[in-house]
């Protein structure tokens, strides 16, 4: 009796009892994760032309850059370079930075505005953009917290107002460099649409 071949036969029979036929549990999230993990531990570099080009497919940016809007586009990624899980993802993240007009995303983000400090924060602040010599992240905290202790305003009443008159969003990167790539004239004229709404 071969009972090698017996223990073979038994096993594979009761592997595919097993198995059964219900197909395979599929997790997003899960899979979400992964693809996360994986981008964020990609260079830059490797992960801003792969998302540059999605920007391109979209038509959001022309096929042919100069090396000042490569510079500028690279910088946008590297903004969202911890949050995307997959390329196509800095389309959508990215919108505020292409959008023509100023917009405030939500009910929340037009709560923040109704804040009784809001128009005190907002005019200092619009002050302090059009006065700036170098627009830079470090001279918009600086100039934030000059904003501070003029105004006396400070935490979430401080920031959240310029995080949405800004960007029009309550969440998103680091306020400082967002400004930065809005650019002088975009992030003084979202301020001041942002003061005619709540005027």
């Amino acid at each position: 009796m071969n009972t090698k071949s017996s223990a073979v036969k038994n096993s594979s029979k009761s592997s595919t009892k097993r198995l059964g036929k219900s197909p395979a549990a599929f997790d997003p999230k899960k899979l979400e994760w992964i693809n996360n993990t994986y981008v964020k531990k990609t260079p830059l570099e490797e992960v801003a032309e792969m998302a540059i080009a999605q920007l391109k497919e979209a038509g959001i940016v022309k096929d042919e850059v100069s090396p000042e809007e490569h510079a500028w586009l690279v910088k946008l990624v590297a903004l969202y370079h911890d949050q995307m899980s997959y390329m196509n993802e800095i389309v959508e993240l990215s919108s505020l930075f292409f959008r023509k007009d100023f917009e405030v995303e939500n009910e929340q983000a037009k709560e923040v505005l109704q804040g009784e400090t809001v128009p005190t924060v907002l005019n200092a602040f619009v002050a302090k953009l059009e006065a700036m010599e170098t627009f830079d992240e470090p001279s918009i905290l600086a100039a934030i917290k000059e904003v501070q202790k003029e105004t006396g305003v400070k935490g979430k009443n401080l920031f959240m107002p310029i995080r949405v008159a800004t960007s029009g969003q309550t969440h998103g990167p680091e306020i400082g460099k967002t400004i930065e790539l809005l650019g002088r004239e975009r992030s003084i004229a979202h301020v001041q649409a942002a003061l005619a709404l709540i005027k």
